[in-house]
């Protein structure tokens, strides 16, 4: 898009061809709605989610942090087919097979606690003998 710039022009003029030369044109066009992409939002939805916005933020830093852990659901459905009849039953995770065996493992690998030094002093006299009689 070359012009011809005037010889006698002032340094305004020039500046403001030069201006007009580096800025695009406006476009203008109408697009059908049904057709258009939905645009991405950003920012909250509505007033309610204003107050949200800080804590998603916040919280979302403080996961990039530390690895998250997957969250074990409060509880479950059951399905159960037998007859040609569906039950859904609300379960709470801690009653199905899955969280017994979880619960089981996390009780093996716990270990007793130390005992106290009161509990450390106390001598039990004759429980050897005791024990080696039987």
């Amino acid at each position: 898009m070359a012009q011809q710039l005037d010889l006698f022009a002032t340094a305004a003029d020039l500046k403001l061809q030069a201006e007009q030369l580096a800025d695009p044109p406006i476009v203008r066009s109408i697009v059908n709605a049904a057709t258009a992409k939905r645009p991405r939002v950003m920012g909250p939805a509505s007033v309610f989610d204003l107050g949200m916005s800080r804590l998603r933020t916040r919280k979302a830093a403080n996961d990039e942090r530390a690895p998250a852990k997957p969250e074990q659901p409060d509880s479950v459905r059951v399905v159960s087919r037998e007859g040609g009849i569906v039950r859904c039953k609300q379960v709470r995770y801690a009653d199905t097979e899955e969280g017994q065996e979880k619960e089981r493992a996390r009780r093996a690998k716990q270990r007793p606690p130390r005992p106290t030094k009161a509990a450390a002093k106390i001598k039990m006299k004759g429980s050897r003998e005791w024990a080696d009689k039987e």
